[in-house]
């Protein structure tokens, strides 16, 4: 009769643990977004870097500051000539969760291959995108997180920004463009296919993708500098874009930013090309 007893109240108590332990997982998920049961991490941080050793500081300690934090950090180094990738190792060596990759030989092959290496290294089930001179609000992974709470079948979501720099032309130039696109989108937008190869996303920093629809897309712009629209374009093809018009990444603007280094009237000579390729990847595309 005792040992009855005894094992009823044994399991009275370990059925209480089990229910006090789900609503405090609950509680600190909601609050930090780091579950107690979590094997791999939610969201995986995706930094591409080259030569930005200016600014990669700020970058990657507003990951540091974000309120939710199941997440890993993905930094991929193009080549940098210059002290980037030792400022880069101090993080690694004190955070687990950052993790550097390198090409081969330590040599420079562009933002596709880059970015590609990256999506390939991420265990997360989102990618988020921060590229190395812009920088997040604390509230960037977590607004998100809700955002994909409330929608489970969000496949990307991006977030309003705000362009700023210390280039007055480019930062100018900017802020209308950013303002249109906020005034234009929804929550949920249907973005269908266009020659005029509009960008409602204005950075790569302000976009979360889901990881196994990444992983499952076509890299090969004809046009690096529009990598960015190359795969927004097979996405939409299938999948809507849920929009938060909060402003949640400081875009930077500057001279020597990618795109504003190339050579712009080159790329849009190119366009043909870039619009006859990206229909060929639609048309081939399967389930994604």
């Amino acid at each position: 009769m005792k040992r009855s007893y005894f094992l009823y109240l044994l399991s009275l108590i370990f059925g209480f643990a089990v229910v006090i332990g789900v609503f405090l997982n609950r509680y600190i998920t909601q609050k930090t977004g780091l579950s107690l049961f979590a094997k791999r991490p939610f969201i995986s941080v995706l930094v591409t870097s080259y030569n930005y050793e200016k600014y990669i500081r700020q970058t990657l300690d507003s990951i540091l500051a974000q309120r939710y934090k199941n997440y890993e950090v993905i930094i991929v180094d193009d080549g940098s000539t210059d002290n980037s990738v030792n400022v880069i190792n101090e993080y690694v060596n004190k955070y687990k969760n950052f993790h550097l990759y390198l090409h081969e030989g330590g040599i420079n092959k562009g933002l596709p291959a880059s970015f590609k290496l990256g999506v390939e290294k991420a265990k997360g089930e989102y990618i988020s995108v921060l590229e190395s001179d812009d920088y997040w609000t604390p509230n960037n992974l977590l607004i998100k997180v809700k955002m994909i709470n409330k929608h489970p079948d969000a496949v990307i979501i991006s977030n309003n920004v705000i362009p700023f720099g210390d280039d007055f032309t480019e930062v100018s130039f900017a802020k209308p463009y950013v303002t249109y696109i906020n005034h234009t989108l929804n929550e949920k937008n249907d973005i269908l296919f266009s020659e005029a190869l509009f960008n409602h996303i204005p950075t790569f920093s302000a976009v979360m993708i889901k990881s196994s629809i990444l992983k499952k897309l076509d890299f090969n712009t004809p046009i690096p500098a529009f990598l960015d629209l190359y795969l927004y374009q097979q996405i939409f093809a299938k999948y809507p874009l849920y929009y938060i018009s909060q402003s949640l990444t400081y875009w930077r603007r500057h001279a020597i930013s990618y795109n504003a280094t190339l050579n712009q009237a080159n790329n849009y000579a190119k366009t043909k090309d870039f619009i006859i390729k990206i229909k060929e990847v639609l048309a081939k595309q399967k389930d994604i």
